[in-house]
């Protein structure tokens, strides 16, 4: 009787402290569900808020507000258009945010109002990221622009797990093909000015210089000009939120700008500081966490001006309300969600813990409750999307955050110097590169367990994480504790899948290769795709190898070094402990290749024909090319025959007609396969009929993008394939293959990210 009345006595205290909490709970559950009920007559709900407004008290009203953001959000929600992405379309849009260039490419964010394709007109809110020429001048910040081109988006990877599709993009190829319908008010010309003065300065410094790349990073949240592999070391450490325009940014900023500001008089001490979160909400963007920022330090200013004790909770209710009933599509990006998230477990979770730890010193117990506290709130959401979670996060954020906040302090500074001397700017660069230094030492921590631990990912991940949190908020210590050794030993334990039989995993990397072979714990992949400059690695590969329980790799293969099998395999590496690599003669200064010999703690091994190593129950034959041949790209790939007891599983990389031909004089019957692996991605250049008929496998694999512009598989292939009697299998229509390899030559076929996927088939 007793716990019960304190637990009621808790929850008064919680109400009347934080009345603005149930009801933003409403409005987001009301905007994040609206999408789902998006064809749900009308009327239903405003009969739900009658009823709610009718009952008069707290329940009813926040049956009301629930229906009324049901409702709001369902009038404004996204509209997914139907177009033909070989057709151009014509949009009217306004620019959402301000540009960026990445190499030789400009794109800026826009929020489509209406698109027309041929006759059919579509009036909805539809985010874009449009491409523009290297020559054509951005639009700015508020502009409504009338675009015409072709809009596509990746569909996704269907993958175990899968995931979802990419933005929409629109790539413009002519300036023409973009016009400025209406020019921005005055203070989103202001805003316009502010950013490109702020970026000019920034380019007068060498982009490779790591303290003007790092500070364009943090401050503007442009990480274009940062070396990939300190992106993917932040993220491999668990460090990337650090990266992100977010509070820590902003209360900085309010703080050094307070602190000048005690010189004004008691009421209007907080005048500077408010003004320079608006500058700096200008020259970032609303993206939703510095909105998020913005919004939260500006209601505490406000009310400290007004002597009244802020409250963080209600300001972040009330702030994540606002933003959703604004913009219903902010719900579903992920930087709001982990936003919110991270912010809400600072204010809820950190004093809890700060007040449980107390075997812990007071100038640790804080800070590291913080960063608990924010770790453990993201991880339902940022754990489906990295595959892993990383150990050593909460210790290194102890020591990260305070240099960033050093660093970020001076950056602040000189770049306001930067816009007013050269020459003063110049002369403290070299300090601003040496406080960067801490965060280039992270692209030097070699891939482990330590830093970051690849988990099984399940689709109940994310309730089951969520439940976890709130029990270690709301639970007792000890109660707390088992929940999150549960929940953690749920996940990482060794409820990863484990076969008896070897296996073989054509991965869903788009238009590229990534090639799976393992048996039991051990594995190796052969290629890995691969994305001119984003981390497919990081994104793709790892969440899906994690999700096989696979946490190291024996070896890695690069059968030659094109962006689409190689740099996959290099992002996978900076993640995942590699053993060996191996690829074929000739390739060891070339580019990609190089880096991957360059891999510390990986041996790396050159293979010609004739050679044969063995991982688990696999034993890999290589069939070509010869030591000394140096000619060709494609078609001097490494070919490898995989061979368990009673299979074989032939694999040609990219190799063309030229090279088939020579395997087929030299091997002849030696040559046949139960499983091949269709090179070059169904190219009409490669997979002849002589070769088919020297292979005679039972099964074809190809690797290919749906809708890809190289017409990957060609027809003729795949019609060649299927009058030879063998059944073909691509990543295109089917997304993830998986081959389980059984006793009496028994082949086991499953097709997860395909709707046929709950019904496992069987070849002899």
């Amino acid at each position: 009787m007793d716990r019960e009345r304190t637990i009621d006595r808790t929850w008064a205290g919680f109400r009347a402290s934080s009345p603005a909490v149930l009801p933003a709970l409403a409005v987001l559950a009301g905007t994040t569900a609206a999408p789902c009920l998006r064809y749900l007559p009308l009327w239903p709900l405003v009969v739900l808020i009658g009823l709610g407004l009718a009952l008069g008290n707290g329940a009813g009203r926040l049956l009301a507000l629930l229906a009324l953001s049901l409702l709001l959000a369902g009038l404004r929600s996204p509209i997914e258009p139907r177009v033909d992405p070989r057709r151009p379309v014509e949009v009217v849009a306004s620019v959402s945010g301000h540009p960026v260039r990445y190499d030789e490419e400009t794109y800026f964010p826009a929020r489509a109002r209406r698109w027309r394709q041929g006759l059919d007109v579509r009036i909805g809110e539809l985010d874009l990221r449009v491409t523009i020429p290297p020559d054509a001048k951005p639009p700015a910040i508020g502009s409504t622009v009338r675009l015409r081109g072709y809009l596509r988006r990746s569909p996704g990877f269907a993958n175990d797990p899968p995931q979802g599709p990419g933005p929409w993009r629109m790539r413009l190829k002519s300036e023409r093909f973009l016009v400025v319908e209406r020019q921005p008010g005055r203070l989103m010309g202001l805003a316009k000015s502010l950013r490109w003065r702020a970026e000019a300065a920034l380019d007068r410094f060498d982009s490779r210089r790591p303290g003007s790349a790092l500070a364009r990073a943090v401050i503007l949240g442009d990480r274009s000009r940062l070396p990939k592999e300190l992106r993917q070391a932040f993220a491999r450490s668990g460090l990337s939120h650090l990266l992100a325009v977010s509070g820590l940014h902003v209360g900085l900023l309010a703080l050094l700008l307070w602190l000048p500001g005690r010189l004004l008089p008691a009421r209007l001490r907080y005048l500077p500081a408010l003004a320079g979160i608006g500058v700096y909400l200008m020259l970032v963007g609303p993206r939703p966490s510095i909105l998020r920022a913005s919004i939260m330090a500006l209601l505490a200013l406000t009310a400290l001006m007004i002597d009244r004790p802020p409250q963080g909770l209600n300001a972040l209710a009330c702030c994540a309300a606002l933003l959703a009933l604004i913009d219903p599509a902010v719900t579903s990006e992920l930087g709001f969600r982990l936003s919110v998230a991270a912010t809400a477990g600072i204010l809820v979770l950190a004093p809890i813990f700060t007040e449980r730890w107390t075997a812990l010193p007071s100038i640790v117990r804080g800070p590291l409750a913080v960063t608990v506290a924010a770790q453990l709130a993201t991880l339902p959401w940022a754990l489906p999307l990295e595959g892993g979670v990383h150990p050593l996060a909460p210790v290194l954020n102890l020591i990260a955050i305070p240099c960033l906040a050093l660093f970020l302090a001076f950056a602040f500074a000189w770049l306001a110097l930067a816009l007013i001397s050269d020459f003063a700017a110049t002369w403290a660069v070299s300090l601003l590169d040496a406080l960067a230094v801490p965060f280039e030492a992270l692209g030097e921590l070699p891939p482990g367990p330590i830093w970051f631990l690849p988990v099984t990912v399940a689709p109940w991940t994310v309730p089951v994480l969520s439940l976890v949190v709130v029990g270690a908020a709301l639970w007792p210590v000890r109660a707390a504790r088992c929940a999150l050794l549960s929940g953690l030993l749920v996940l990482t334990g060794a409820g990863s899948p484990r076969t008896a039989v070897p296996e073989l995993l054509l991965l869903d990397v788009g238009q590229g290769d990534a090639v799976l072979l393992r048996d039991g714990s051990r594995a190796v992949l052969i290629d890995g795709g691969g994305w001119p400059h984003g981390d497919l690695g990081g994104r793709v590969l790892v969440p899906a190898l994690s999700a096989q329980g696979v946490r190291r790799l024996d070896a890695i293969v690069l059968t030659h070094p094109d962006l689409d099998h190689c740099n996959g395999l290099l992002d996978v590496a900076r993640y995942l402990p590699v053993t060996e690599v191996w690829m074929g003669p000739g390739w060891l200064e070339a580019g990609c290749a190089a880096d991957l010999v360059a891999l510390r703690a990986a041996r790396w091994r050159v293979l010609w024909r004739g050679e044969t190593r063995k991982v688990g129950r696999w034993r890999f034959e290589t069939l070509y090319p010869d030591a000394g041949l140096r000619r060709g790209r494609n078609d001097r790939s490494l070919v490898l025959a995989a061979v368990t007891s009673e299979h074989r599983v032939l694999l040609t990389g990219d190799v063309e007609g030229p090279a088939e031909r020579r395997l087929a004089r030299r091997l002849g019957p030696g040559l046949a396969a139960d499983v091949l692996k269709v090179a070059h991605h169904g190219s009409r250049t490669s997979t002849s009929a002589a070769f088919l008929a020297a292979v005679r496998p039972r099964l074809a694999l190809v690797s290919a993008a749906p809708g890809n512009p190289h017409g990957h598989p060609h027809p003729t292939v795949t019609g060649r394939l299927r009058s030879s009697g063998i059944r073909v299998l691509r990543t295109d229509l089917s997304g993830m293959v998986r081959l389980r390899f059984h006793p009496k030559g028994r082949i086991a076929i499953f097709l997860p990210g395909s709707p046929r996927a709950s019904r496992a088939e069987r070849r002899r």
